[in-house]
């Protein structure tokens, strides 16, 4: 087995290729969820999907992140975007995109704290 990939972990942000709710398959960014001491032994990841498109205000199953247009932030967001609490996928460790920023750790707290279930150790 390969060594894990040291970047992947709880709260960094990430390019995968979910489904949406109509079951089409689109790259997009994501938010992965699953502890990282298990994403270590290569264990698929939770990840949860960020969207640009929603309303003001947002629906209430969707927590703003931190963005700026040239992304200068921890996200490196450069759109307005939500993580969306109800649309949660898995992903393989080797079907990662890209590698993008971070979810500041206390708004993590705040996100892993809202999801109806808990995404630690299989979940």
């Amino acid at each position: 087995m390969p060594a894990p990939r040291p970047e992947l972990r709880r709260g960094r942000i990430v390019w995968a290729a979910i489904r949406d709710r109509n079951g089409i398959l689109k790259e997009r960014p994501v938010i992965v969820l699953t502890a990282t001491e298990d994403i270590a032994r290569g264990d698929p990841a939770e990840v949860m999907a960020i969207t640009t498109t929603f309303p003001q205000p947002p629906p209430a199953d969707h927590v703003l992140l931190p963005w700026q247009p040239q992304g200068r932030t921890l996200t490196r967001l450069r759109k307005r975007s939500a993580a969306v609490l109800s649309w949660v996928s898995t992903v393989q460790p080797d079907e990662i995109l890209q590698f993008r920023g971070d979810v500041p750790p206390r708004l993590m707290t705040s996100i892993l704290s809202q999801l109806p279930f808990d995404p630690t150790h299989g979940g």
